[in-house]
């Protein structure tokens, strides 16, 4: 029994670093697109704030669906 809990934890480790490896990917990419769009641009923290949520919101949706 003792071994079949510590599997379960490995298991849940393995799904738990699979699920912040996805969010790092969608993270980075986002963080380069936005680089990509306000490089030249004074600073709008608002509007660079939720441009990054809507990409990491799309991001995630592929990796969902």
């Amino acid at each position: 029994m003792l071994i079949l809990r510590k599997l379960m934890r490995v298991d849940e480790i393995d799904k738990l670093n699979f699920q912040a490896d996805i969010l790092d990917k969608a993270t980075e990419k986002a963080l380069k697109q936005l680089d990509k769009e306000f490089k030249n641009k004074p600073r709008n923290y608002f509007n660079e704030w939720f441009r990054y949520i809507e990409l990491v919101g799309r991001e995630l949706n592929k990796f969902l669906n």
